[in-house]
């Protein structure tokens, strides 16, 4: 068994499956605002996240639940969009913990040689996140490689272009 920590979930890699765990993080919110509220800076910072108060609001509350919204988005494209680089996820408890197989490790030349969806990295160039050429989160399975992190909203963004993640959140789970 090993147990890794991410920004946003715990990875624990049993056997051969690998099981996501979302990073809930009220901590970072309470701390965020409070440095904020110290400096006098709360009202810019907010804004500025969220380009009003409440919008601002709203991006801490998202910061805080970034591990379940990522568990969510893998487990909606994975039912939805289904590419063949995408690692399945087999199971999805509400967003809190994702069950997925799991692969072997690859190396960045791997990755390098045989990155599973370059053309589309470059076709709409950063708007898939700095995720899509870190190794870590790849792996080979069934001989192929496979992303195993492609929940961001980034890629969510590139992949299903007409439907916002909020619009997934609204709809409390059901896919």
């Amino acid at each position: 068994m090993h147990v890794s920590k991410g920004t946003t979930r715990f990875v624990i890699l049993v056997g051969n499956k690998a099981i996501k765990i979302a990073r809930l993080r009220p901590l970072w919110v309470v701390l965020r605002i409070l440095k904020w509220s110290l400096q006098g800076q709360i009202r810019t910072k907010l804004e500025t996240r969220g380009s009003t108060v409440p919008g601002g609001i709203l991006f801490c509350l998202r910061r805080m639940l970034w591990g379940v919204i990522m568990n969510r988005n893998e487990m909606y494209l994975w039912r939805h969009v289904r590419k063949p680089w995408m690692m399945p996820t087999l199971y999805s408890f509400f967003g809190i913990i994702n069950i997925q197989p799991r692969g072997e490790p690859i190396t960045k030349e791997e990755l390098d040689a045989e990155h599973p969806f370059l053309p589309m990295i470059e076709a709409v160039g950063t708007r898939c996140g700095t995720d899509v050429i870190n190794p870590e989160n790849f792996c080979r399975y069934d001989g192929l490689i496979k992303s195993v992190d492609y929940g961001s909203d980034e890629m969510f963004g590139v992949l299903c272009p007409h439907i916002s993640t909020t619009q997934i959140q609204i709809r409390h789970g059901q896919y």
